[in-house]
């Protein structure tokens, strides 16, 4: 009699553990089947050629999932939402953009570098003259709109006179 109650209990404490394990690889699958877009914005200068110590955002886009992600576009947006509409820059000549549309395989990089005056200009011709946080936003190819993290700009800085 007591062998059979250590029995059951064992069998369910099994049962429970196989429902944990299974629960788990589960959720982890999935994770790997997402797409997984991570965001970088960085400070860059070119140190040589005619533009010299004029800053430029990089805007880097990740892929740290194992899922191959097309990136259509790489941009800022206000909080609000409003996509920021920065002219191309063909001024940074020693590096140029990541060609996008882009398929991204795990660890590889798009990026874009945006001049901070090109911001700054944006910003004024819809009269954001303030300091406010811009939020990088990464479209793919089906359609999904991944967010980073807000970064600070302060456009009275920047904005050309």
């Amino acid at each position: 009699m007591l062998f059979a109650a250590y029995k059951d209990v064992l069998l369910f404490i099994l049962a429970i553990y196989g429902a944990v394990l299974s629960t788990f690889n589960f959720a982890q699958a999935r994770r790997k089947e997402q797409r997984n877009i991570e965001f970088r914005v960085s400070l860059t200068r070119p140190t040589f050629g005619p533009q010299y110590d004029q800053p430029f955002a990089r805007l880097e886009a990740i892929n740290v999932g194992q899922r191959v992600v097309s990136i259509r576009a790489l941009y800022f947006a206000l909080q609000s939402g409003e996509k920021l509409n920065t002219p191309k820059n063909d001024k940074f000549i020693h590096e140029t953009d990541s060609r996008l549309p882009a398929e991204l395989a795990d660890g590889q990089i798009a990026h874009v570098l945006i001049a901070y005056s090109t911001i700054a200009n944006a910003l004024v011709k819809i009269g954001r003259v303030e300091e406010l946080m811009l939020v990088p936003v990464c479209e793919d190819t089906s359609g999904n709109i991944h967010r980073g993290k807000p970064w600070t700009f302060n456009t009275r800085q920047w904005a050309e006179a």
